[in-house]
């Protein structure tokens, strides 16, 4: 099986460089092998007669008198310089001995074995390689390295003919040739055959065990170790090695060009790219003169920084319209999915501005076609142009599929790439981002990681901004939510204590233990303070850690040491223990299961029907969970990416919010039912006129008010909920009604309206009450609406 052997990584990351044909044939003919290699026709004479013996004389009498002559004259045929005098006269023999190398535009030579000493070249070989036209490309290291190293053929030889391995494989080499006046690449793959080379020993081989033979080939770089175990003074060789080029020049440009557009790490030198993958599209076509561009069809921000297209810049007044326009070139390919050939853009019926200024570059013909993702959507369109009318056709299509399915694959991984670093840069400044908000966070994103990693520009990440905004705020608070836990606490701990009490004196009863005395006596002192009433949230922290640290770990101990301590009585009191918190946790637990399947209930009702308003209008919403629920609305046009905003949507938001809070007063009517302890709530409703500004806060990952006026807001908003009815010493809210605290009285008219709506609807009562507050820190003259809600 015929496999290539791989240079090591040092080699293939290597610079290259491109030196002079002539020079390049100098410096290889200086690479002398380090065995010794003679041309001889014999091998190949010994192996022609060992494949007629078994033939019809007569009918090959032509061959052996053939073969008697060159024997006849085997020194002559031997002698290099005499070969070299006598080279046109022996070409009669050549083409009868090798007449492949005679067909037309065959690249063929003779030389001997292992070395790059020609003996007789073709014509076409010829001129390509002693002619000005052409360079070589070879890695820096190759001009810079002038020691003699065996080549892997030889090494092969070796190994096949006097250790009787068997390798299996061969290698070759491409060589990259560029034309000095068009720029083309040209590729060759050099194929030899080696069959009429004789391997002699000069020496008796050395003996390779297996394991040193295997690390032949771990060591196929290290020439010192090579030398050792086959050293040059051992073996000689002697025969011919005819060779030719096959023109690999589609293959390699492809892979090249595959290689170029999928390499991850070269996101900066896009310019670069788009020179090199023109000069590889031009070398597989053989057309020097063509251009090559890709145009992402995907509106984004670095769409608008892209050079690739065919104008080498992206104007959003030409290219936006034309990619739109589906009479132009450009438009039928986005809209018919198929690619498309303008001949000559002079004669065409319609022209498109992107077709107008590529006339204008002295472009006549014209090639598109379509570039798609996985799921078949076009993601960019391929261009192709040239100076000369009537350059591309459907044979040119053809020979393209794979250049224009590479540059897919190429904008594919580009647009994933971005993609990819986008979401990290995301993840790595911000925070979840609210899906309405999103698309200001990629563009801010992406445009940072654009400038940073393709530009090389220290840039900073641009402020995330939304100014302008209608701000709605709205909350359902469990009412008395701290009496109820204190004293679902204060059970627990009551319970407890009289539990552990008993323990202790059963305990004591059995046991002359004096610690159990002080333990006792500090249980009871805290039961007693409990009893009357005196509980305060300090004693919580107390109690527990009297519990905790010091009498649990007691009992256990007396119960591990001694006897006679029940130990029924200490394991049925720790299996009333919470495992995890080592304290009664009853009352407590209903408390709290309670406010978490309460704030879940609401919670899920609030966001479904806040999905429902997105498809309305697009709106950031973020929502808290304590004892209750509150969640902020922002509306307004900077939010919007292509939508247009009007004050319809906010009297629209603000009677959709306040029919919401009826449903979510009811909710918690129905659900208070079903929870371990009965909770109920107080909606709170703050109308807000002006617009604000909110700013995305890079350290805390959230959104905050912008502005030292709008944090007024954020202060009324954190105290109305504690605000008092003038006069009365009442709170503003209270279970089983809503509460709305406005600022103007266009405000109160406008919910006044919305409330007569809903009782004509029958969903609240006709007392509505107006109501003034109590002056808040910050803020006085402050009044409310409260309903009652009909069940």
């Amino acid at each position: 099986m015929e496999k290539t052997i791989t240079p090591p990584k040092d080699l293939q990351s290597s610079k290259h460089i491109y030196i002079p044909m002539k020079d390049f044939i100098e410096m290889m003919s200086k690479r002398k092998s380090p065995y010794t290699c003679k041309f001889s026709l014999g091998p190949f004479i010994k192996t022609v007669k060992e494949k007629l013996k078994d033939s019809n004389r007569d009918k090959t009498a032509a061959i052996w008198q053939l073969l008697e002559q060159i024997e006849n004259q085997m020194s002559f045929f031997n002698d290099i310089e005499v070969f070299e005098k006598n080279k046109d006269k022996l070409e009669p023999f050549l083409t009868m001995l090798f007449p492949s190398l005679f067909f037309k535009g065959q690249k063929g030579f003779i030389s001997v074995p292992f070395s790059k000493e020609f003996m007789f070249v073709t014509p076409e070989l010829d001129q390509l390689l002693y002619s000005d036209e052409w360079e070589m490309k070879i890695p820096e290291f190759l001009a810079l390295d002038k020691g003699e190293k065996p080549s892997f053929d030889i090494a092969n030889l070796i190994l096949k003919n006097f250790y009787n391995l068997e390798l299996g494989c061969m290698s070759f080499e491409v060589l990259a040739m560029r034309n000095r006046k068009t720029g083309l690449e040209k590729y060759f793959k050099i194929n030899l055959i080696e069959d009429f080379v004789k391997g002699v020993a000069v020496k008796p081989p050395k003996k390779l065990t297996k394991k040193q033979l295997h690390f032949m080939f771990e060591k196929i770089d290290d020439t010192d170790y090579w030398m050792e175990h086959l050293p040059p003074e051992n073996f000689a060789f002697e025969g011919i090695v005819i060779g030719y080029l096959q023109d690999v020049t589609d293959v390699e440009t492809l892979s090249a060009i595959k290689a170029l557009l999928m390499d991850e790490h070269k996101n900066d030198e896009h310019v670069d790219g788009l020179a090199i993958s023109q000069n590889l599209v031009r070398s597989f076509l053989d057309r020097p003169e063509i251009e090559i561009g890709m145009i992402h069809t995907l509106e984004s921000f670095w769409q608008e920084n892209t050079s690739w297209n065919l104008l080498r810049y992206f104007n959003r007044d030409i290219m936006i319209p034309s990619l739109r326009d589906s009479k132009s070139a450009y438009g039928t390919v986005l809209s018919k999915n198929e690619p498309v050939i303008i001949p000559d853009l002079k004669e065409a019926a319609y022209l498109s501005p992107i077709e107008k200024e590529l006339m204008n570059k002295n472009v006549q013909s014209l090639l598109l076609a379509p570039l798609h993702n996985k799921d078949g959507a076009i993601i960019g369109i391929f261009e192709l142009a040239s100076p000369t009318s009537y350059a591309f056709n459907a044979f040119t299509l053809l020979q393209l599929k794979e250049v224009i399915n590479l540059f897919a694959m190429g904008t594919k991984r580009f647009i994933t790439e971005l993609e990819n670093n986008t979401r990290l840069t995301i993840q790595q400044h911000f925070t979840s981002i609210h899906s309405s908000v999103e698309w200001k966070f990629r563009q801010a994103a992406s445009k940072f990681y654009w400038q940073k990693s393709i530009d090389r520009l220290e840039e900073i990440i641009e402020p995330i901004v939304f100014k302008d905004l209608y701000p709605i705020y709205g909350q359902a608070d469990i009412v008395g939510s701290s009496k109820i836990r204190n004293k679902a606490i204060e059970a627990d701990l009551t319970d407890n204590l009289k539990r552990v009490i008993e323990v202790m004196n059963t305990c004591q009863s059995k046991l002359e233990f004096h610690l159990l005395d002080v333990y006792l006596m500090k249980a009871k002192n805290n039961m007693e303070r409990l009893q009357k009433g005196h509980f305060v949230s300090s004693d919580e922290t107390q109690i527990v850690e009297l519990l905790t640290k010091e009498i649990h770990p007691l009992l256990r101990e007396l119960s591990r040491r001694y006897v006679q301590i029940p130990s029924k009585t200490i394991n049925d009191y720790f299996s009333h223990l919470d495992p995890h918190l080592d304290i009664i946790y009853r009352h407590r637990k209903d408390y709290e299961d309670s406010v978490a399947l309460l704030n879940q209930t609401i919670s899920k009702y609030v966001e479904a029907e806040d999905v429902k308003m997105q498809d309305i209008l697009p709106h950031y919403f973020e929502k808290y969970t304590t004892d209750g629920v509150e969640y902020n609305i922002y509306l307004g046009q900077s939010l919007l990416q292509n939508d247009t905003f009007s004050k319809f949507y906010l009297k629209d938001f603000r009677l959709w919010q306040l029919i919401k809070m009826v449903e979510i007063t009811r909710l918690v009517k129905k659900t208070a039912k079903t929870l371990p302890v009965p909770l109920q709530t107080a909606q709170l409703i703050f109308v807000y006129n002006n617009t604000m500004s909110i700013r995305f806060n890079m350290d805390e990952k959230q959104f905050d008010v912008d502005g030292t006026y709008n944090v007024r807001y954020e202060i009324l908003k954190k105290r109305i909920d504690k605000a008092l009815i003038k006069g009365t010493g009442e709170r503003l809210t209270i279970k089983d009604k809503i509460s709305i605290v406005w600022l103007q009285d266009k405000d109160r008219q406008e919910y006044l309206e919305y409330l007569y709506h809903l009782v004509e609807k029958g969903m609240i009562s006709e007392d509505i009450e107006e109501l003034e507050l109590e002056k808040l820190q910050g803020a006085e003259g402050l009044k409310a609406l409260r309903l009652s809600v009909i069940y």
